[in-house]
């Protein structure tokens, strides 16, 4: 059955050790072609991978960990790095793993990748941003009283250049 869940999953599947060690892994997503277990097995996730805040992560896998608390939702750069290319934004959840006694054996991580959904979403703010500022200069504009504007009452030809300064002797 844990054979079948790996290479069915439509998202990314780490086991860590108590080390946070890669135990088993399945990257399904083209994005991140799958590295062989055996080159991967017994290495930390930020040995293989490029992480945009690899202290954080493993910061956050640690405490998983040790809490037993699960992390949900954290966006993360991720490339290969032994694969040049661009860098994806992953979705990252952890749970603890233990065994039907208790005991701490791991955790299981859960990339999913958003990179698409990410890009989206910041052309829909941007866009957002662009209306509203918009909106608010046509508002300015019908606000702006009809009044006199620069100029109104000056004669034609009138000359607009400063009189020149002078100072006292």
């Amino acid at each position: 059955m844990l054979k079948a869940l790996f290479r069915q999953s439509p998202t990314g599947l780490l086991i860590l050790d108590k080390d946070l060690r890669i135990l088993r892994v399945s990257l399904s997503r083209p994005v991140l072609p799958e590295a062989s277990l055996e080159r991967v097995r017994g290495r930390r996730l930020t040995d293989v991978y490029a992480l945009s805040a690899p202290g954080e992560v493993e910061a956050m896998l640690a405490g998983v960990l040790e809490s037993g608390m699960p992390a949900q939702g954290w966006l993360v750069g991720v490339r290969r790095k032994d694969v040049p290319g661009p860098e994806y934004l992953f979705s990252l959840s952890a749970s603890r793993l233990e065994s039907p006694r208790a005991r701490v054996l791991g955790v299981l991580a859960e990339l999913l990748d958003v990179t698409e959904r990410e890009k989206v979403s910041a052309r829909v703010r941007i866009f957002g941003s662009v209306r509203k500022r918009v909106g608010r200069m046509e508002r300015a504009e019908q606000a702006a009283p009809a009044g006199p504007t620069m100029g109104d009452g000056m004669e034609p030809g009138a000359d607009l250049a400063p009189s020149p300064c002078r100072l006292p002797r």
